[in-house]
């Protein structure tokens, strides 16, 4: 598998891509660490918005490099809207995390049928079948809430 990864518009493939994720990883961690603890001690649902926010992020970066499993993306994306969910009141707010969900399984879902159309490693129909479902999830999700 040839890996492609995007930093600052220049593409970076193969070992050279995952030796960028993995430090895009770890700063992502490093800035998770250096969260004000004021106001996570005082908020902890805030917390864990931004814990499960790093999460995603971590996994995400993981995933590019080749070195985590497109699963962990929608469990750390769900959980993050999750999170959000529980922490916000304003109605338009819940929304906007739900529609930051959707997007964040469309574009896993695109990446995983771009694959499957070209044979490729990462786009077997079981990828396929769970990221659609990921996306209808959402969706419904959205429906309901209207």
């Amino acid at each position: 598998m040839t890996l492609h990864f995007c930093v600052s518009g220049e593409w970076m493939t193969g070992p050279v891509g995952r030796i960028v994720a993995m430090m895009l990883m770890v700063g992502l961690v490093s800035c998770a660490r250096e969260r004000d603890e004021k106001t996570e001690a005082v908020d902890p649902g805030l917390a864990l918005v931004r814990s499960a926010e790093a999460a995603y992020k971590s996994h995400s970066a993981a995933y590019e490099a080749g070195t985590a499993d497109f699963e962990n993306l929608y469990l750390w994306s769900r959980r993050w809207m999750d999170a959000e969910l529980r922490y916000e009141k304003d109605p338009s707010k819940r929304r906007s995390s739900m529609e930051a969900h959707r997007e964040r399984m469309s574009t896993l879902h695109k990446r995983v049928a771009a694959a499957f159309q070209a044979g490729a490693e990462g786009g077997e129909a079981n990828k396929l079948a769970a990221a659609s479902y990921y996306v209808a999830e959402t969706d419904r999700l959205l429906a309901d809430a209207d």
